[in-house]
């Protein structure tokens, strides 16, 4: 039985060998979508990448980083505000492209290559289905992130590639892809938390040492003394925002468990007091829930066959995207890791008749139409709609990698 399983993948690659071109074709829409967003960023204003190249501005002039009254000031660690000191070089409009090449070009094939490195293994070639169907669920969360010229993508990629680095025993490279992701947002933090419980003791100190290496690193290219106020700065931006964090809460864009939790538990109107208590139980409740799947994928680990293994992976990447209080629904790209996954059980684990398959392939479905009923129906995001169905992915990964797929059949 378990020797079937882990011959899945095998399988998948001998029936996919002369149909290249069908992966080729796949890739060339990929191509083509971005060539799509290319076009617009050319032209387009795109607010977030603002903030990023005013950040580099003020780092070359030597000027203040971190505004305490600007409505949107700039919230990630002073070696970001360095690295885009060449957007401010730029003209504005080939600085907006530049970015557009590193934030979209580059990372979204990162993500879906990395996702199946991560998922599958190094030597493993995706399918159209892995490239294709992952993307088409991610459109949703991937036109915020352009709208706005946002870094989410660039981040998550460094993470699932960070994450399957540590798999191969590369702790060096996995500890620097993601303390990067850690000094800008919180995405690593499951997954640091499951190398921990692992005890790849050796990747989460490497990522300790490239945090410190990241944090000093300012100091020798724009000035000690520079550099240690805008850290300053950097720590009390996290801190110090209580109001608009208050209102972050109660936007319907905010898929956080403590936002939703704000939303329907503290009635408008409600004092400050109610809303943080209800947003420290939302809180609470990602926090348990994020403990409860690391412990979920440490203790399981070595009952279950390797492909299994690797597929279950993707259950830190649902909870990823709203481990933070502040969580936007662009944070949900983290699901491109969880769909593949799904997808994979769906489509291309030699399974199609399995109940496995056919619960992933409603799963998916699923999931298609609460993605796109939120860009019709945006109202449904007051209620956590993009959360819930985060939840929903989650229950799938943990059940159908669980569960003895070969032996159901309907």
């Amino acid at each position: 039985m378990n020797l079937g399983r882990v011959s899945a993948l095998t399988f998948y690659q001998d029936s996919r060998s002369s149909n290249g071109i069908l992966r080729t074709a796949a890739w060339i829409l990929v191509a083509l979508y971005i060539l799509g967003f290319a076009v617009s960023a050319a032209s387009r204003s795109q607010s977030d990448f603002v903030i990023y190249r005013n950040a580099g501005l003020a780092a070359l002039h030597r000027t203040p980083i971190y505004g305490s009254h600007d409505p949107s000031p700039f919230q990630y660690a002073p070696i970001y505000a360095v690295a885009f000191i060449p957007l401010g070089l730029l003209p504005p409009r080939a600085a907006q492209l530049l970015w557009f090449a590193a934030s979209m070009a580059l990372a979204l094939p990162m993500m879906i290559l990395g996702a199946s490195r991560l998922l599958f293994g190094r030597a493993f070639k995706p399918g159209w289905e892995l490239i294709v169907i992952p993307l088409l669920l991610s459109i949703r969360f991937i036109h915020p992130n352009f709208d706005h010229g946002q870094i989410n993508l660039l981040l998550l990629a460094m993470v699932v590639w960070g994450l399957a680095l540590a798999n191969e025993a590369k702790p060096v490279a996995a500890g620097g892809l993601l303390a990067a992701s850690m000094l800008a947002k919180p995405f690593a933090l499951p997954v640091i938390v499951y190398l921990l419980a692992r005890r790849q003791i050796v990747c989460v100190f490497s990522t300790m040492i490239f945090i410190a290496a990241l944090v000093l690193l300012p100091g020798m290219l724009v000035g000690s003394g520079y550099a240690v106020h805008q850290t300053g700065g950097y720590l009390t931006s996290l801190t110090s925002r209580t109001v608009q964090r208050s209102r972050d809460l109660k936007n319907k864009y905010n898929q956080s468990a403590a936002a939703l939790a704000v939303r329907c538990f503290a009635p408008h109107g409600a004092s400050l007091a109610s809303e943080k208590v209800a947003a420290a139980s939302g809180f609470g409740f990602q926090c348990v829930l994020t403990v409860g799947v690391v412990a979920w994928l440490v203790f399981r680990r070595r009952s279950i066959a390797e492909e299994d293994a690797r597929l279950s992976l993707a259950a830190l990447f649902c909870i990823a995207a709203a481990f933070s209080p502040i969580s936007w629904i662009e944070y949900y790209l983290a699901l491109e890791v969880p769909y593949m996954a799904l997808a994979y059980i769906a489509f291309c684990g030699g399974e199609t008749k399995t109940f496995r398959a056919r619960a992933a392939t409603l799963v998916l479905s699923a999931a298609l139409i609460l993605n796109f009923c939120t860009r019709l129906f945006e109202s449904a995001l007051y209620y956590g709609v993009a959360y819930l169905g985060s939840l929903m992915v989650l229950a799938a990964v943990i059940v159908l990698t669980t569960l003895e797929g070969r032996q159901v059949h309907t």
